[in-house]
């Protein structure tokens, strides 16, 4: 899976901040799995797969399954290329692919840009995971496919991306805060997408 490693969002996922008691904030996406580690599960998955068949049958159960309606959603709405060349919508459609399992909302929570206080660079998230069910800990750390581990997280479990802004001026994922001054709620894509 040879990737422009900044592989950008779909067109509906950009958000670029939140409004917090008056105060702008720039608002990004933290992958509970990494980029890096989502390239490298694909290309090991891909290995794997036998041939051209298998591997379409594979994408297309991804894609289908109810848990993905998000990710499917998104690759839906960025699809009309039909007035292309053939060449340029199959690289299109290849692009949108890798989008879909970069960027798939099962593995994502809105958080601030900067100032983040334990960001974990290329590695699990383990400051996110830790409000997860033990299971996801569990999945996400596992050899698996990849594509099964972008399908079963569930971001959504998390009840709110709240962060706590600390003394020393980062963010820390919190979602019980027991200082409500210091908090701030980031909209999922869900929400923002509604507004």
């Amino acid at each position: 899976m040879a990737t422009n490693r900044k592989m950008s969002k779909f067109v509906h996922q950009s958000r670029k901040e939140c409004d917090q008691n008056g105060q702008k904030i720039d608002v990004a996406d933290h992958h509970i799995i990494s980029k890096a580690q989502i390239r490298e599960g694909m290309n090991k998955y891909m290995e794997e797969i036998p041939d051209n068949n298998v591997l379409k049958q594979k994408i297309e159960g991804y894609l289908n399954d109810d848990r993905n309606n998000a990710v499917k959603t998104l690759i839906i709405n960025e699809l009309p290329w039909a007035d292309k060349d053939q060449a340029e919508v199959q690289d299109r459609h290849c692009k949108l692919l890798i989008q879909g399992f970069i960027w798939n909302p099962n593995n994502l929570v809105p958080g601030p840009t900067k100032d983040r206080g334990l960001d974990p660079k290329s590695k699990i998230d383990k400051e996110l995971l830790k409000d997860l069910p033990p299971e996801y800990t569990t999945l996400a750390s596992r050899p698996s496919n990849m594509l099964d581990k972008l399908t079963q997280l569930r971001s959504k479990d998390i009840e709110k991306a709240t962060w706590e802004k600390r003394a020393n001026g980062k963010f820390y994922f919190k979602p019980n805060s027991s200082d409500p001054s210091n908090v701030y709620d980031f909209p999922s894509y869900d929400q923002s997408s509604k507004s």
